[in-house]
């Protein structure tokens, strides 16, 4: 899919069971990734102007969304970029910790995207810690935040999920290109998150995927597919 001029290119990274799970029911979060991956979701994170979760991820896993690598980051500043991509989350209740690593960790820019009702609440729970711009009533609305991310000189978004985040750009229309690392175990939990929020996932009848590479990460599979809306 040729995307709109009027907003970044937009691809989904995660990482998934062989039975389709991201994580596990469990109260700690379930890692999948191996070392090998890891090196390469720093790379995909370093090639981005930004990263985007959704605040339940957020809530749940606290991530710190750091590029880790010295030689990454110094590429990045040899560039004239940040050290780090702006980090991105959005909500609709407003529940955002304002003493996550989200916040805390690294010097780069910080967006929280909320119902218009909300704005105020947030602004002054999260300070200044980030950035806060209402986007409407009661919804989180993915055109929106594209087009404004575009305003913002943002070109290359990459969206590090949950599984409601990820149902609702693709629902939308809004997803360029699908890197799915497929770990090799079955989780079998009937309450695990899913790749894709079913509750939130409404595709569209002319989607497909297109594999463009896959490659073998020492026990896991990277597969990158472009995500076509025809």
């Amino acid at each position: 899919m040729a995307h709109s001029q009027s907003r970044p290119f937009v691809f989904i990274h995660t990482t998934a069971s062989l039975d389709g799970s991201i994580d596990h029911s469990g109260p700690e979060r379930l890692v999948l990734s191996n070392a090998t991956h890891l090196a390469e979701v720093d790379r995909l994170r370093a090639d981005s102007d930004a990263i985007l979760i959704g605040a339940g991820t957020l809530r749940r896993d606290n991530p710190r969304l750091l590029v880790y690598s010295e030689k990454l980051r110094e590429l990045r500043r040899s560039k004239g970029q940040s050290e780090f991509p702006i980090k991105v989350t959005c909500t609709c209740s407003g529940e955002i910790p304002a003493g996550s690593s989200f916040f805390s960790a690294g010097n780069g820019e910080k967006i929280v995207y909320c119902p218009a009702p909300r704005l105020e609440a947030l602004t002054r729970q999260l300070g200044t810690s980030a950035q806060t711009v209402g986007m409407g009533n009661n919804v989180v609305a993915p055109h929106f935040i594209l087009q404004d991310l575009y305003r913002r000189g943002v070109r290359r978004l990459m969206i590090e999920g949950g599984s409601s985040i990820n149902a609702l750009f693709l629902s939308s229309g809004l997803v360029d290109e699908l890197w799915l690392a497929i770990a090799p175990l079955v989780i079998g939990a009937e309450t695990a998150p899913r790749l894709f929020n079913p509750q939130k996932l409404s595709l569209p009848t002319n989607l497909s995927f297109q594999l463009l590479s896959a490659a073998a990460l020492d026990g896991l599979v990277l597969a990158r597919y472009a995500v076509r809306y025809v």
